[in-house]
């Protein structure tokens, strides 16, 4: 439930920060980036109290396959949901004029007057 908990609530920040180009909203961003990230590396950790506590303490292992993988569906809905914020901020090379740079420049075999 953490994940789902957390994602209306950067939701909330974003759009307060607005869509300009600003350090609070950079901020916000690579918050919305990193934590998800962050969250999806120490799914074992997270997860690992549950698999032993699992059928009475017996020692059996519970198989939390399906648990983890809605764990990380979410967590990628939180990144997907960075790099849309990203894209709107315009901080994403999407458009053929982000690429200038590396189209080389016409020559010209011939020259008048």
């Amino acid at each position: 439930m953490g994940p789902g908990k957390t994602l209306p609530m950067q939701a909330f920040m974003a759009w307060m920060s607005g869509t300009g180009v600003s350090i609070f909203s950079i901020l916000i961003t690579g918050m919305i980036l990193m934590t998800p990230a962050k969250t999806i590396m120490s799914v074992q950790q997270t997860f690992a109290p549950l698999e032993r506590a699992g059928k009475g303490g017996s020692g059996a292992k519970l198989d939390l396959t399906m648990q983890k993988a809605v764990f990380v569906a979410i967590n990628v809905a939180g990144i997907l949901f960075g790099i849309y914020r990203l894209s709107i901020m315009g901080l994403l090379p999407t458009t053929s004029s982000d690429w200038l740079a590396f189209i080389p420049a016409k020559r010209y075999v011939e020259f008048s007057g």
